[in-house]
């Protein structure tokens, strides 16, 4: 029986981009998640495809299923439900895929009480006039619905910044501890990598090793003294300095104890950073597979 899969929660206020964010990830080759849809009770606007952007549903059939428990999570936002149907993920991730879900905060908050272990991301805006912008540009609220998925957006924002941290991963000397198999901590990692920063170029799952360089927004902070910049094997020698030129770094996994993994970072020889060299990725990837 396949190892049950990995719930990914994406999650943030209304206009906030996370459509385009989302189909932007699932252009990508690197990842294979199945993308779960979700269900609503607004109406379809133009260019929605019923069964693909969302299942669009009646008021009255939506609270027939919540009062049956068919729903993993749903909330009533701005008037309409929105909410996650419950048999199809599960199935999915009994078959040993990862489900993504890019759903409204309120049922991301419901979904990290039921499923403690998933990857929950929120997507925030540049600024709150950036967000206003793009709500009134979408040209299908009133100026009043608009005012309230401001008001909500503030309040979603001041709530993700002050939410309680879970433990699940630790710093130990020059390695990260995730509280997970090998299995789990492998698909977290190659997510968590992304979000730190990091451009996955190549990958051995048999030696539990991803290979790895900095996405162009570190890169550019070489001169700054980050990160990249310390390891001699990546200090600048002229125009040799394309990301494409420069040795890889390795992310190794390998098992710490009973349902717990080490992540050390090595340099191209195979040989582990010190815990100086280290400490800033190191910490980038706490947070992230926290």
């Amino acid at each position: 029986m396949p190892e049950r899969g990995l719930l990914i929660v994406f999650s943030g206020p209304s206009g906030v981009g996370k459509g385009t964010v989302r189909a932007a990830i699932f252009e990508s080759s690197q990842h294979q998640f199945e993308y779960s849809v979700s269900m609503t009770t607004r109406k379809q606007r133009p260019g929605e495809i019923d069964g693909k952007d969302y299942f669009f549903s009646t008021r009255e059939a939506f609270e027939e299923k919540i009062k049956a428990g068919q729903m993993l999570e749903y909330a009533e936002y701005v008037g309409n439900y929105y909410g996650t149907p419950l048999e199809y993920v599960n199935k999915t991730l009994d078959e040993g895929k990862d489900v993504f879900l890019e759903i409204e905060v309120q049922g991301a908050l419901q979904v990290k009480e039921k499923v403690p272990d998933g990857v929950f991301i929120f997507l925030t805006p540049p600024d709150l006039d950036e967000l206003r912008d793009r709500l009134s540009g979408r040209g299908t609220d009133s100026l009043e619905v608009i005012n309230e998925r401001m008001a909500k957006a503030r309040e979603e924002i001041k709530n993700s910044q002050t939410a309680p941290a879970t433990t699940r991963a630790r710093i130990e000397g020059n390695s990260v501890v995730v509280n997970d198999a090998f299995d789990r901590a492998w698909r977290r990692s190659g997510l968590a990598l992304d979000r730190a920063g990091l451009v996955v170029v190549d990958r051995n799952r048999q030696s539990g090793v991803y290979y790895v360089r900095p996405a162009q927004t570190e890169l550019d902070k070489k001169d700054e003294g980050g990160f990249w910049s310390s390891l001699a094997f990546w200090r600048s020698k002229g125009s040799d300095t394309a990301t494409n030129k420069q040795p890889a770094l390795q992310v190794k996994l390998s098992g710490a104890a009973e349902n717990q993994t080490r992540i050390q970072l090595l340099d191209p020889q195979g040989h582990p950073l010190s815990e100086q060299q280290s400490s800033s990725i190191l910490r980038a990837l706490q947070q992230q597979l926290n």
